[in-house]
């Protein structure tokens, strides 16, 4: 595990359980109702299985292994990518951007999966927060979903915007420890395992992972950036999955 990786992981984390314990706190004075004190429980809950399972990830070389720490279960797509939108609000505010989920569920409706929660819920926040993490200010994040016509599969795309991928470099993407040149220009810090995780959490769930670059849009800071977009398949229900 690397240790660069490990500390700055642990430093956002600490971050979010610091502010959501000095708001629980708050409103532990302020005596606030029953439900809302529950809330702010429930997050602080979150943020430390957050660091588990990063833990956990890191930790275990054997996919075997990762799986005996997480069985499968149902979860609703809609109330996940909620989940999602809700919990890195706070992270989206100080760039002034936004999150969408653009899927129409008055027309298609929501889908129940089965899958190993867990590590679903992971990789999600692991694109997300790259996503913010690299995105210039102003700019959004768009996350849709489809299920494969004819098949026990569904796509989920998500599309930001960031630092602009050379042709020769795509190939690369994925691979532990690699960070784009144009990447590496900016003032983000970085240790290249985001995205070689991602690969590493379909792979548990026994999908895929196809990373697509845009067209080279603008240049920030001196840097370029183009559109960035990660399209994760993986089956309805992975019990049924060879």
């Amino acid at each position: 595990m690397d240790n660069e990786q490990f500390f700055e992981r642990f430093r956002n984390l600490s971050r979010d359980i610091q502010f959501n314990t000095q708001k629980l706190k708050s409103k532990i004075d302020e005596k606030a109702p029953h439900d809302q004190l529950t809330e702010l429980l429930s997050i602080l809950e979150e943020s430390w299985q957050d660091f588990s399972s990063w833990v956990t990830l890191s930790t275990l070389d054997s996919d075997e292994d990762l799986l005996e720490n997480c069985a499968p279960g149902f979860l609703s797509l809609q109330s996940k990518i909620n989940r999602l939108i809700k919990k890195n609000f706070r992270a989206c505010n100080p760039k002034k951007m936004s999150i969408r989920d653009n899927h129409n569920y008055k027309s298609y409706g929501d889908l129940k999966i089965q899958t190993y929660i867990q590590y679903f819920e992971q990789i999600l926040d692991l694109v997300v927060n790259n996503a913010i993490k690299y995105s210039p200010p102003s700019y959004g994040i768009d996350i849709d979903w489809e299920r494969i016509t004819g098949s026990n599969r569904l796509k989920i795309s998500i599309i930001s915007t960031g630092p602009f991928i050379e042709l020769e470099e795509r190939a690369r993407l994925g691979e532990k420890g690699f960070r784009a040149k144009s990447a590496l220009n900016t003032k983000v810090t970085g240790s290249g395992y985001g995205l070689y995780n991602v690969k590493r959490l379909a792979n548990l769930l026994k999908g895929s992972v196809a990373f697509r670059v845009g067209q080279h849009v603008y240049d920030f800071n001196q840097v370029p950036y183009g559109k960035f977009q990660i399209d994760i398949v993986l089956p309805i229900d992975i019990e049924m999955t060879t």
